[in-house]
């Protein structure tokens, strides 16, 4: 037999809701808080190799229309360090390590930026928080609150 996370999961989640109908109602809220935040977590699971993929993605298109704006050397460095970097495996840790260096990056891009008054970077601006937005997006879980 070979496990599936997501199936043990889910009949997890149904295991522990079975007790939730032998007690009070506030200890049946409270046990019924546990099987939705593990079919959150395997909602989460299930959607993190694409969309982390896509975050990358999103971020290195945005890193290629900065570069050729920037001036600060340290800064243009560093953006072409990453969009020549190797793309990062399939194993959910790399692609997060990935996003996240290349977040911090974006934080540094974004701090530039708004530190300059230039009419040519309003685009730049633009697309940066366009990104954050669509990042968040992505980043719904489909459950309104825990």
């Amino acid at each position: 037999m070979r496990p599936r996370p997501p199936l043990i999961l889910e009949r997890v989640a149904e295991l522990l809701s079975e007790p939730a109908n032998l007690v009070e109602p506030y200890a049946r809220a409270q046990l019924l808080r546990a099987p939705m935040l593990v079919r959150a977590c395997v909602v989460a699971q299930a959607k993190a190799i694409p969309r982390l993929h896509e975050e990358i993605d999103a971020l290195r298109s945005l890193f290629s229309r900065a570069l050729p704006l920037i001036d600060e050397p340290a800064l243009c460095e560093r953006l072409a360090d990453e969009l020549g970097a190797a793309p990062a495996s399939l194993d959910i840790a790399d692609l997060e390590t990935r996003c996240d260096a290349m977040r911090t990056l974006l934080i540094r891009l974004h701090a530039w930026v708004d530190q300059r008054d230039s009419t040519g970077l309003a685009s730049i601006r633009s697309d940066i928080w366009a990104e954050l937005r669509m990042s968040t997006e992505r980043r719904r879980t489909g459950l309104d609150r825990f």
